[in-house]
């Protein structure tokens, strides 16, 4: 199909490419008919005006065999700039037969990463600025932008890595559970954020979503007890399980607590408290 607007539980904008289009399980999902062609596949999805949202991106490569050498996504956020809404500078992932390289552009000329972060489950490993070379193990599987108000209304780009990603920036490794990653946009004031055009070439399946506005909200699940052992589990994307023996703190981190659920020993020495929250 080429032009398909349609809009089940969202607002899906269009549909561009050679492609079967389908709606699943309040999901679009797009899969190329040919799936060796290097035209890409594109959807774009929009929502009311806000100050971030999340796009969740799934697993697209290699599901069914290791990812094309020329594979690529490309994500495209659209704001509202100077009051019109507009496409902000893109970020791709290129596969590089051993991992993803991130890289940046702006009206197709290449742009630096203003500032690129490598968080491990709520603790900072690294933050760099203007990287010229970075590259991840593995896709992320969500997008996170974010309106940054500075002087010139950089927007942040959150990917949070549940399962983990190994990061190699400016030629140093890190084992992460999230990467930011900040871009300028145009020195003009952007009012509100609108949606987002997923590009993909060489892509197995698309299968999107409608976009989650606004804050994340965390909520923990009632606890799943066994004879000496409990299972935690909660929702809502990129949090950290903290725990403290008193609700007056400290709270700190839970160990291999990166995914959205965990099995703890039960302590029956001392009360533990949980919570989630944003990392």
């Amino acid at each position: 199909v080429r032009g398909l607007a349609s809009g089940p539980g969202g607002n899906y904008g269009a549909v561009q490419g050679d492609v079967l289009a389908q709606h699943s399980g309040g999901q679009l999902v797009l899969s190329p008919l040919d799936e060796n062609s290097d035209q890409p596949i594109s959807a774009s999805l929009s929502v009311s005006p806000t100050n971030e949202f999340r796009a969740v991106l799934g697993e697209s490569f290699g599901v069914f065999a290791p990812p094309a050498t020329n594979s690529g996504l490309t994500l495209i956020t659209r704001a509202l700039v100077a009051g019109q809404e507009r496409d902000l500078p893109s970020l791709h992932f290129d596969y590089a037969g051993a991992g993803w390289k991130l890289t940046a552009r702006r009206d197709r000329a290449p742009l630096l990463l203003g500032r690129v972060q490598v968080w491990n489950n709520g603790t900072l490993l690294a933050d760099l600025t203007n990287a010229p070379n970075v590259q991840l193990s593995a896709l992320p599987p969500v997008h996170w932008p974010t309106l940054v108000r500075t002087t010139d209304d950089d927007i942040s780009h959150r990917f949070p890595c549940p399962s983990g990603v190994d990061v190699l920036a400016n030629g140093v490794a890190y084992a992460g559970t999230e990467l930011r990653v900040t871009t300028d946009t145009y020195g003009e004031p952007v009012q509100a954020l609108t949606g987002e055009r997923v590009e993909a070439v060489r892509v197995e399946v698309l299968a999107l979503p409608p976009l989650e506005a606004g804050p994340a909200q965390y909520r923990l699940e009632v606890p799943e007890l066994g004879s000496n052992e409990v299972t935690i589990r909660w929702s809502g994307i990129g949090g950290v399980l903290e725990s403290t023996s008193s609700l007056s703190g400290p709270w700190v981190p839970v160990p291999g607590s990166e995914s959205s659920e965990i099995t703890l020993p039960i302590e029956r020495a001392q009360a533990q408290f949980f919570r989630v929250r944003s990392q």
